[in-house]
């Protein structure tokens, strides 16, 4: 699969004018608590290079601090009203593609960046635009550098691609609005500008993991496998805590 973008491939989703209203939102949250990611400065924002700082959601969406981000927030996890789940219903799509995806991640914030990297799990990337606008700038797997194995933010480029000059790399740009749809494979760069107050949700899917035995994808390899034993050894101490 290589990247493909669907133009109002998600425009009949309930959430596209439910999602407008923060009210709703915030009464369909319970206003939990939500981790969100922040920055000292753009520079950093970036790079992606913050803290994680835990906030009830409704103070989150209705200050939206300068330098917050909600991102990578699974739905899945969260202890929400069932009805946000159908709001993202995607009557457009049928088969694995709507049915049954690994997981749904949300992303809500206003006038923030993530810097370049990619997945290196074995998962396509399916981001639905819902409020706002979000841009976003895909480059193929060899044009940048991934930080060393074991960084905190391993699967990031050592290159701040918005300081980047363009015309030296072969980017492929795209400007989602709300109800369009991006599909992406998880060796492709990405580097998400979003403009203004904006909301999107992407759902995950479990794809052939064969990509992972091609040499020119062996540092993706050390890296699926570095994240799998972080995720076990974070699955034992929550276990050891539980006990």
């Amino acid at each position: 699969m290589q990247p493909f973008f669907v133009k109002g491939g998600a425009i009949k989703m309930d959430a596209i004018e439910k999602w407008k209203d923060k009210s709703y939102l915030k009464q369909k949250f319970n206003n939990i608590p939500v981790k969100v990611e922040q920055y000292k400065s753009n520079d950093n924002m970036e790079i992606s290079k913050g803290i994680t700082k835990t906030i009830c959601f409704n103070d989150y969406i209705d200050n939206l601090h300068s330098g917050w981000y909600l991102a990578d927030s699974g739905l899945r996890g969260m202890n929400i009203n069932k009805d946000i789940h159908s709001d993202i219903h995607n009557p457009y799509l049928s088969g694995p593609f709507e049915e049954k995806p690994m997981e749904i991640l949300l992303f809500l914030g206003k006038d923030t960046k993530t810097g370049a990297h990619l997945h290196v799990s074995p998962y396509d990337f399916v981001l639905h635009q819902v409020v706002g606008r979000k841009i976003v700038h895909l480059l193929d797997f060899d044009q940048l550098t991934l930080n060393p194995v074991f960084h905190s933010r391993f699967n990031f480029s050592k290159e701040n691609f918005f300081k980047l000059d363009r015309s030296k790399y072969k980017v492929y740009t795209f400007e989602l609005e709300p109800g369009d749809v991006l599909y992406l494979p998880p060796w492709m760069w990405h580097a998400v500008e979003n403009i203004g107050y904006t909301i999107g949700v992407t759902k995950l899917f479990e794809r052939d993991d064969i990509y992972l035995k091609l040499k020119r994808f062996k540092q993706l390899k050390h890296r699926s496998l570095v994240q799998s034993l972080m995720g076990n050894v974070q699955s034992l101490v929550r276990k050891l805590t539980l006990n």
